[in-house]
């Protein structure tokens, strides 16, 4: 996503890249994205260990998975008393499983689209992972108690759509959770 703002600086420079922020929004991005050419592609390097043990050495892999769990947690204590939730770009769905298995969730689906993510979290967490984009995914209006979106929105094209759709898949009460990063904070 880029804004149509004209006032821009250059904050970095990475051999090709230079990432930007617009003076009037503060929107970050980058000079290389291109929206015409965008590919699922891009993710599959990503997670290429995920049918292996573990994405990542092993103490950096147990860390990653307290932190997944205590995820859960946070998204337990926020909405107690949900029991489906959506998580959009659900990675290799650890969050998803820590909710199921421990916390009372009785529905626990994402999205992925890198095919390997959402082969792991199919085959090895038993997980319910639709391996496409969510504006294509055919749920009924209203299936979820809790919806949530970690470090995802800020790559997709059209954010507005996004929103309007967990919009429409949020039970009424329902809660969303987003997060996206902070290019000011450490």
């Amino acid at each position: 996503m880029e804004c149509l703002h004209e006032n821009r600086e250059d904050l970095s420079h990475y051999g090709e890249v230079t990432l930007q922020q617009c003076q009037q929004c503060k929107l970050v991005f980058s000079n290389k994205f291109d929206s015409t050419t965008w590919s699922k592609d891009i993710y599959q390097e990503y997670y290429r260990n995920e049918i292996s043990a573990g994405r990542f050495r092993f103490g950096l892999e147990l860390i990653v998975r307290l932190f997944r769990l205590f995820r859960a947690y946070k998204v337990y204590t926020l909405v107690s008393g949900a029991t489906s939730i959506l998580d959009i770009g659900s990675g290799r769905g650890l969050m998803l499983y820590y909710l199921k298995k421990y916390f009372g969730f009785y529905r626990a689906v994402g999205t992925q689209i890198s095919s390997l993510a959402a082969e792991f979290s199919r085959k090895k967490l038993g997980l319910e992972i639709w391996e496409m984009d969510l504006l294509d995914v055919p749920f009924e209006t209203k299936s979820f108690d809790v919806i949530t979106i970690w470090h995802v929105l800020e790559h997709v094209i059209q954010p507005e759509k996004y929103i309007q759709r967990i919009h429409q898949l949020l039970k009424d009460n329902g809660k969303v959770v987003i997060e996206v990063p902070n290019f000011d904070s450490w």
